[in-house]
């Protein structure tokens, strides 16, 4: 999933959203630290638990994640240098369209919990 929004709702240069990879998981531990409730072990038993995205730069390096358990968001992070370009709603969207692709899961709702 390529292209995005940026703040003023045009395209911004959002390189892309894709499953996360075993090779993604120190840039995902490190971005956890933007995250206000972090889950670590949850993110330990991916991908037995859930679904991970990442968004990534034009070099294909994690700068945003998300981890979902079931139809669930648990949780969302942006780097703060990569924030204002789209990418936490590539990863919602991209999320929802995963979600959605399955022959149950078409009229079930997503849930998340936002924490201050």
């Amino acid at each position: 999933m390529t292209g995005g929004h940026g703040r003023d709702g045009g395209d911004a240069d959002v390189a892309g959203v894709r499953p996360a990879r075993d090779t993604d998981l120190p840039a995902v531990e490190s971005l956890q630290r933007f995250v206000s409730h972090p889950s670590p072990g949850l993110l330990d038993a991916w991908p037995a638990v859930g679904t991970l995205l990442v968004a990534v730069d034009a070099d294909d390096r994690p700068v945003g994640y998300l981890l979902g358990v079931g139809a669930h968001l648990t949780e969302l992070a942006v780097s703060p240098d990569h924030r204002r370009e789209g990418r936490a709603t590539a990863l919602v969207e991209a999320f929802r369209d995963a979600h959605r692709s399955g022959a149950d899961a078409a009229d079930a709702p997503l849930t998340l919990l936002v924490h201050p």
